[in-house]
């Protein structure tokens, strides 16, 4: 943080959370690599939305070059709205193994709420839980009030449980063996 000149300011800031990731990155890619990622995140940043399949598209490109063999899949992350060409929001969004999610719908501002912590986290893990099955290709859930379940609106998505169904460990378990196997 004292690199950045940000060692007095709070993470929450998003300025300086993009600026640390900014840095971040920056000491682990080439400069054409890092200023093509940066140009893409100040256009995102115009649009308003990030685009999902954009976001996949390029965590796969940047991933497979140094995928290690142990890793199942790869989940990027971001506070920013996402959307595809079929859904004007998503929660979370998979192509084969990459994934990326946001958890800009589940914060109170978003959803006009108090302040709320555990509630945040709970929704967030939720959603995570779930974009992480999908990097096994599992598909997903039905049961209601398993967290890999499809949520229409926030509610739906807080009435379900923070862990995954018998059924879906079970699918989860069986991956293991498989990618372990392999």
């Amino acid at each position: 943080m004292r690199e950045i000149q940000a060692q007095n300011k709070s993470v929450a800031d998003y300025k300086t959370r993009k600026k640390y990731v900014l840095y971040v990155l920056k000491r682990s890619i080439s400069d054409q690599e890092w200023q093509e990622f940066n140009n893409l995140v100040e256009k995102l940043e115009q649009e308003g939305q990030y685009d999902a399949d954009r976001l996949t598209t390029t965590l796969d490109k940047k991933t497979s070059k140094t995928h290690d063999p142990n890793v199942a899949g790869y989940i990027g992350i971001t506070e920013q709205d996402i959307y595809t060409s079929d859904y004007n929001f998503l929660y979370g969004w998979h192509f084969y193994n990459i994934g990326v999610m946001s958890y800009h719908r589940f914060t109170a501002e978003f959803n006009d709420e108090q302040q709320n912590r555990p509630r945040l986290r709970e929704r967030f893990a939720k959603q995570l839980i779930s974009s992480a099955f999908h990097t096994f290709d599992i598909p997903r859930c039905t049961s209601p009030l398993c967290a890999r379940a499809y949520p229409n609106d926030i509610e739906e998505h807080d009435r379900k449980k923070l862990d995954p169904c018998s059924e879906c460990r079970k699918q989860l378990e069986q991956k293991i063996r498989e990618y372990q196997h392999d």
